[in-house]
């Protein structure tokens, strides 16, 4: 009994191991081109130095001069990337070897678990039965029990063989990211070269991606909540925008670093600049909003100190000016009765019901709604052209806040998506070669043919995104 719990137990660790080993193998082999590249600019300059009598120029002397000092240099840098493309090579390899074995742990460990898991539940009724009768000549629970357990083993031992399967391909990656991790420094310390800061930087990022990456999902997270929730409470806008911000800054990081992609860039880039583009819009609104109340204010006035004769004509400015305030404040309280309850002109509307949320989104904000009602239930001073122009203008703003508002959550939408599918596993470095792997369950983990389509669907995105990632460790 103790061995099938113990075989169980051992088989629920069983999982894929993550990593991109043809992405990995793919930058393998532009290192290893790079050395080679090198290794012939090297010997052309051996080759020209050699000839250097046959050239006199003051020019040519120059040249021959810096050669001689960048020959040494560009065969350091040689090394770097022979070692980087052979270690990474090798690693890729272990590691593609390790997910086939780990695959077939899994699926040995699916197709034997619940046998296994059916036998431990009858022996454990049978040890829980009750003593046989004296005249029971059936068999004695412990000989149900030995049956049941030697019936038992060889699920039990399939369990077994694939936790050791799996563990192996485990430490046998583990180990080859050790090895490959111990072989570059070795070759970066042996040839004196001096990283840059920028290398220091690009380091230190490469080795904390993991939580890296799991903030820039957290800010992102936040900024598209605060986006949503400024549609209806503006003062929420430069939060959005600021943490909108902070999550472009950590992508551009993580993809300028080669342990992100620049496709991610895009998409927060978007984000940000149709937050910005969907605020400015709706401030715009509020203005139309502000110039529709002057301007019908100022036409009512106009059109209520009418009166015939021509003394009358000339000094109809003056009185328009004296019933200015009166028409002003009857446009205002046209204005007031078509705005839906709860939304006011002053202060900020409160959201008593769905029906205020619904005309706030499908306007693209507080200002686009409280416009929208006003040009469609308003009609004091409201005629002529420069009034169809303000309409036409504020009604611009706000189709363009809407759309504005929809591309931003697009983007962020698409970001969840490419995270979903592909986990972020570019495994960028010694240290992130095995561990680097964001916690989010595949598209190919959904069963039957649904789950072929995604899977298949998830193989093309991934591929898309991973060609946007300037490479492993550059």
């Amino acid at each position: 009994m103790s061995d099938i719990s113990a075989a169980l137990a051992n088989a629920e660790q069983i999982a894929p191991i993550p990593g991109d080993a043809e992405g990995i193998r793919s930058h393998a082999f532009k290192y290893s081109d790079m050395a080679i590249l090198v290794t012939r600019a090297v010997q052309d300059l051996k080759i020209i130095n050699a000839d250097r009598d046959q050239y006199v120029a003051e020019s040519t002397d120059t040249m021959f001069d810096k050669s001689e000092d960048v020959v040494p240099q560009l065969e350091k840098i040689q090394n770097r990337y022979e070692v980087a493309g052979s270690e990474l090579t090798a690693f890729a390899q272990v590691l593609a070897d390790a997910q086939a074995d780990a695959r077939t742990a899994v699926s040995t460990r699916d197709s034997n678990a619940d046998d296994a898991r059916r036998y431990q539940s009858q022996i454990t009724d049978a040890e829980d039965a009750p003593a046989p009768k004296p005249d029971d000549d059936g068999p004695t629970p412990q000989e149900q029990i030995n049956g049941l357990e030697s019936a038992a083993e060889p699920h039990v031992q399939a369990l077994r063989d694939a936790y050791t399967l799996w563990d192996e391909a485990r430490q046998s990656v583990e180990e080859r990211a050790g090895v490959a991790e111990d072989r570059l420094n070795e070759a970066m310390d042996a040839d004196g070269l001096t990283d840059s800061a920028w290398d220091n930087f690009a380091n230190w990022v490469s080795e904390n991606a993991g939580w890296i990456q799991a903030l820039k999902d957290i800010l992102s997270i936040i900024a598209t909540v605060l986006a949503v929730l400024s549609l209806f409470f503006p003062g929420l806008l430069l939060l959005a925008a600021i943490f909108a911000g902070l999550t472009l800054l950590l992508s551009v990081t993580l993809a300028s670093t080669g342990n992100g992609s620049w496709l991610d860039v895009a998409l927060d880039t978007v984000a940000l600049l149709t937050l910005g583009v969907g605020a400015a819009a709706g401030g715009l609104v509020k203005g139309v909003t502000s110039a529709l109340r002057f301007t019908r204010s100022g036409r009512a006035a106009w059109m209520a100190a009418a009166k015939p004769g021509i003394f009358a004509r000339l000094t109809r400015p003056v009185r328009a000016a004296f019933k200015y305030g009166d028409e002003a404040a009857k446009v205002a309280d046209d204005f007031a009765k078509a705005l839906p309850k709860g939304m006011t002109l002053t202060g900020r509307p409160a959201y008593l019901g769905t029906g205020n949320i619904s005309r706030v989104w499908q306007a693209g904000g507080t200002d686009g709604a409280v416009f929208r009602a006003i040009v469609n239930g308003t009609s004091h001073g409201a005629g002529g052209l420069v009034d169809d122009g303000l309409r036409g203008l504020g009604s611009f703003f706000s189709s363009t806040s809407v759309a504005m508002n929809w591309a931003g959550l697009g983007a962020f939408g698409i970001g969840w998506h490419d995270d979903l599918i592909n986990g972020k596993d570019y495994a960028t470095g010694p240290d992130s070669l095995v561990d680097f792997n964001v916690s989010i369950p595949g598209m190919g983990d959904i069963p039957g043919a649904v789950g072929d389509v995604a899977g298949a669907y998830g193989d093309w995105w991934k591929s898309v995104d991973g060609a946007t990632v300037d490479g492993v460790g550059d």
